[in-house]
């Protein structure tokens, strides 16, 4: 009974609380109000047979939506994660704050190489692009050349990674 107070939490959710006391005689108590309560299972009971499964979960299935719909934002996450990392190395071989590549896995090396050639190619695609548009005297196209910072001799990232 202590935790029936907790129950208005439940915010935009439609819910009802029944407890009926075995031990002692008297009415059963009731949230939000026996009238509300009525409401909400003849609503409920109106609905197709379908219908009203969907929306009469057990706990255990609802938490295991709850888990899959987690795992799911998880992995999304990760993933985030993963390209901002590879994106990080990418800045940091620019900016000349990284000396080289061997702290990493070949997993991650073969994504940072992957992910230079995209960035090349869209580059070279968007010069190609400037050309065909005859772009004004005041945008400056840079010659097709390969454009490296200094330090970046030691990595060999215009070798095409392995796919």
């Amino acid at each position: 009974m202590d935790q029936i107070p907790q129950a208005p939490n439940l915010h935009f959710v439609q819910a009802s609380i029944v407890v009926y006391n075995i031990d002692e005689a008297g009415d059963p108590v009731v949230w939000p109000s026996i009238e509300e309560a009525k409401n909400m299972w003849s609503k409920l009971m109106d609905m197709s047979e379908a219908t009203q499964k969907k929306w009469m979960q057990d706990s255990k299935t609802l938490l295991q939506q709850q888990i899959m719909k987690l795992n799911k934002k998880l992995d999304n996450l990760k993933a985030e994660n993963y390209k901002r990392e590879i994106t990080n190395i990418i800045s940091q071989i620019g900016g000349g704050h990284r000396k080289n590549l061997n702290d990493l896995s070949p997993e991650m090396v073969k994504n940072v190489k992957r992910e230079v050639a995209k960035l090349r190619e869209a580059i070279r695609n968007r010069i190609i692009e400037l050309h065909a548009q005859g772009a004004s005297s005041s945008v400056v196209v840079a010659p097709q050349v390969e454009i490296v910072a200094p330090h970046a001799s030691q990595f060999d990232l215009n070798e095409h990674p392995l796919v």
